[in-house]
Parts: structure tokens; C-alpha cells; sequence
């Protein structure tokens, strides 16, 4: 078992502040170990969003850890202008150790091991920020999983050849709108040498499966409205959870 160094307070003796400032700190060293050995990653925690703006780059307040699991936190909003022409990265560093950190610009070779790499701002200033070019220490949570079937004979609006039904979400109480894909749940029916499943108008709380069934050259497609599903659709929608907000510099 390895032991935290302590000062050694002798009595009757001075204490000066840089013997507070310089001494030890067991408390971020537990806290790093934490990070490593509990969590094992690294990276953006909250907040530290880049945006482009006039030729400088701009990164809101937030935290991170970078690889020696130490926490660092930007507390105020910065803005650093970026050279022109060339591609540059974005970071956080931690200063002495942390957790006070500052935004550095870095070319793409001079990343160093310790920085936290938040954007990538290219040679026209536009500015990357996605997975690939920013670490962060978690992804945003499970996404958010529905599914379902449109039975056949379910009501529907439209003619044989052109028909759609409307699919509510409402009840979810989703916070977006999903990525939806659909698909014919059974063999249509009629004479339609193929048939396509769009999906359309999604939003919070619901969408619209559009169905087309198109048949030869020279045949007539079916005129007769429908008020009945003459398929079955099946459809999965997905909503991921939202990146972590960065709420108050102290969390």
C-alpha cells in the first residue's frame, strides 16, 4: 500500500502561504486514480463547445480530464484568434496540473500528449467538433429505441398505386424527432412490380409512412382510393441522448 506524502507541521513554526500553495494534494491524486483506474478514458466532460467567429475561435466554459486522469476546468468563456490558411487544432490544457486550464491552438503536429483536443478548425475556418476530432470522456447515453408494425388493414389514406399512414409518437413524449427507417412487414399485394416505404413529415411526435407501388409500362395503375392497409409496414426509430451540458464550473 503506497502512502499520500504529508507536510510535517513542527510547533511554534511559520506557515507561509506558498507552504499551503506548493504542498502536497492527496485529494487530486485520489481523484486522478479515480478517473484511470475507475473509468478508464478521458477527455471532454462537459461543455468547452468551439465555434467559429471572424477569424477567432471561441470555446464556452466547461471541464475535462485528460490522460493522467487529472481535472481540469475553463471557468470563463475564451476567444483566440486562428491563423488563416491552415488547419489547426484545438485543446485544452491543464496549467501546473490543473484544474485551472486554458485553450491553446496547436498545428496538428504539435498536439501533445496531455492536451484534450476539443474542434478542429480547417484551412477555410470551418470548424470540426464531431467524434473523430474531439475526445470526450463518455459517449451521450443509450439512444433511445422504438419500434412497431402498421398491421395491415390499419387505416390508411390514399389510392392502390400511392397510399401513407400516420404513425403517433405522442404517448413517448420524445424530447426530438427520430431517425426513422421502415419496410414492408409482408409481400404486397396487387399486381406492382416493386414498392417503396418513404418516410415522411417526422417530427416529436409522429411521422408518415409513404408507400408507392409502381407496375409496368403500359399497365394502369390502380385508381380506387384505399381506406384500408393492403401491406403491412414495419419501422424502427432511434433518438440518441443528448451530450452532457455544461451547467457550473464548481460541478
Amino acid at each position: 500500500m503506497t502512502h499520500e506524502p504529508r507536510l510535517q507541521y513542527v510547533d511554534g513554526a511559520w506557515v507561509l502561504a506558498h507552504d499551503l500553495r506548493d504542498g502536497p494534494r492527496p485529494a487530486e491524486r485520489r481523484l486522478a486514480r479515480h478517473h484511470i483506474a475507475a473509468h478508464r478514458t478521458w477527455g471532454c466532460a462537459a461543455g468547452l463547445t468551439v465555434r467559429a467567429r471572424r477569424g477567432r475561435v471561441v470555446v464556452a466554459p466547461g471541464c475535462a480530464v485528460d490522460r493522467c486522469g487529472r481535472f481540469g476546468v475553463l471557468h470563463r468563456e475564451v476567444s483566440q484568434p486562428v491563423p488563416r490558411g491552415q488547419e489547426v487544432v484545438v485543446v485544452l490544457a491543464l496549467r501546473a496540473g490543473g484544474p485551472a486550464a486554458d485553450v491553446r491552438i496547436r498545428r496538428p503536429a504539435e498536439v501533445r500528449d496531455l492536451d484534450v483536443p476539443l474542434a478542429v478548425v480547417d484551412a477555410d475556418g470551418g470548424v470540426r467538433d464531431g467524434d473523430g476530432v474531439r475526445r470526450w470522456t463518455r459517449r451521450p447515453g443509450p439512444t433511445r429505441q422504438l419500434g412497431g408494425l402498421v398491421p395491415r388493414g390499419s387505416p390508411v389514406d390514399g389510392v392502390a398505386s400511392a397510399w401513407s399512414a400516420r404513425v403517433d409518437l405522442g404517448v413517448h413524449r420524445l424530447d426530438g424527432a427520430p431517425a426513422v427507417v421502415a419496410g414492408f412487414a409482408d409481400r404486397p399485394s396487387g399486381a406492382a412490380t416493386s414498392s417503396t416505404v418513404e418516410v415522411r413529415d417526422g417530427d416529436r411526435t409522429g411521422f408518415t409512412l409513404a408507400v408507392r407501388q409502381y407496375v409496368a409500362t403500359g399497365t394502369a395503375p390502380p385508381a380506387a382510393r384505399v381506406h384500408a392497409a393492403p401491406a403491412a409496414l414495419a419501422w424502427l426509430a432511434l433518438l440518441p441522448a443528448a451530450r452532457p451540458r455544461f451547467t457550473d464550473p464548481q460541478e
